[in-house]
């Protein structure tokens, strides 16, 4: 985020000796014309009301005992790895049909239609994992055939269990997944299908993981073979063509995510659709098109295709960081001190909360009653001049925290 920063000067008075000032050095405000991200209740996806055998406990232990089974008994260290543990899982469990066996050039062995039991689930975690495992993987005559779509689903309610938030993301030919990051603070693609994530090489020698939207700029501006894949187990990078960037080079024209997500407490595929495309109506120069490709590729709203309209090329606007904290409106300066209000943008909010430079605790500033997916919005704090190093923060209803906000008002 880019940091705002202000000074602002209020006039003198006799207990105030000379003119305080004070400065926001952090300020993770996502700008004006957003698009909502309509998020799951994560409390409901840890206690589903319709998971009555809490099967969904028993695949979240199955996760993590394969992560753990993999990386010397240790458990996730971060978002990104328990992200990948849940795509790991899925990718594995899920066996999509193309990658049995995982040899792509030897006959498929499973049917490639899926079995249309899966047309009925509406996109349950619990009754789509359910439903898969209780088939042999090795009867391939009666498999399922799970496609990207209903991974990806699954691997999205695995997620909002794990206290993340994750959305389906359509490309081109493929459903696959995002899911936000509160460490890297941004939308991350994370493919149960083709169990891989991707990352760009960094100066420093990091390597940055990448959601839809970098890729979507890497793929029109000449970029997209810098990027690197990593794979994270079955079907593994023995076959090049197990990965997603390698059969569809420029899949990243344009991409639909999902901007609502709630899938849990029966809801299904009534709150979880695509409903914004990211299209580039003007390509840049720099854009090199595949062989016999059709510049400013699109689907009209008749075609059949999975994009809904209204389309936008502005991806910032589907791109809420969903851990910003920012000012609302502005910061009244006073004989006092200041005062604001802040607004989280972290779905299902509960609570805004403060820490002094001298505190070695945060307080609670304010709870809410009745949280919801909307931003919220707290009411004015104030903050006495000369309090130093000052930060605020949001918290949900499971734990995840904002971005701080941080001001100093100097001694």
């Amino acid at each position: 985020m880019l940091a705002l920063t202000a000074t602002v000067c209020a006039a003198a008075d006799a207990q105030v000796p000379r003119s305080p000032t004070f400065s926001v050095t952090h300020n993770s405000n996502p700008g004006t014309g957003v698009l909502p991200f309509k998020a799951q209740d994560l409390s409901i996806a840890k206690n589903d009301p319709m998971d009555w055998g809490n099967d969904l406990k028993y695949y979240r232990a199955c996760v993590l005992w394969q992560f753990m089974s993999k990386n010397g008994g240790r458990m996730p260290s971060d978002d990104l790895e328990t992200a990948v543990a849940v795509v790991d899982f899925v990718s594995l469990y899920m066996r999509h049909p193309a990658f049995y066996p995982e040899n792509p050039y030897l006959p498929r062995t499973y049917s490639i239609i899926s079995n249309p039991k899966y047309d009925t689930i509406y996109g349950e975690a619990v009754r789509l994992l359910n439903f898969t495992l209780s088939h042999d993987p090795n009867d391939a005559t009666n498999w399922p055939s799970p496609q990207c779509t209903q991974q990806n689903q699954a691997a999205a309610g695995l997620m909002n269990v794990f206290g993340l938030h994750a959305r389906l993301c359509d490309v081109e030919g493929h459903t696959s997944l995002e899911y936000y990051s509160f460490k890297y603070h941004k939308w991350i693609w994370c493919d149960s299908t083709f169990n891989e994530h991707y990352v760009l090489p960094q100066p420093d020698g990091s390597r940055l993981p990448l959601g839809a939207r970098d890729l979507n700029r890497l793929t029109l501006n000449g970029g997209i073979e810098s990027v690197e894949v990593v794979k994270h187990g079955y079907p593994s990078a023995t076959y090049p063509e197990n990965t997603y960037l390698k059969l569809h080079p420029h899949g990243f024209r344009q991409y639909a995510p999902t901007l609502y997500m709630r899938n849990f407490d029966g809801q299904g595929r009534y709150l979880s659709r695509f409903d914004t495309m990211v299209y580039s109506p003007t390509p840049p120069s720099s854009y090199v098109p595949l062989p016999g490709e059709m510049i400013n590729f699109d689907r009209s709203p008749d075609s059949g295709g999975w994009f809904f309209w209204p389309k936008t090329s502005l991806p910032g606007t589907i791109d809420i960081p969903l851990d910003a904290l920012a000012v609302a409106g502005s910061i009244e300066a006073m004989n006092a001190g200041v005062s604001l209000s802040v607004t989280s943008y972290l779905p299902y909010t509960v609570s805004f909360q403060i820490i002094y430079a001298s505190d070695s605790a945060w307080r609670t500033l304010q709870t809410i009653q009745a949280p919801n997916s909307n931003p919220a919005t707290s009411q004015p704090v104030s903050i006495p001049w000369g309090y130093g190093h000052v930060r605020l923060r949001a918290v949900d209803n499971v734990g995840n925290v904002t971005q701080e906000l941080i001001i100093d008002l100097p001694q």
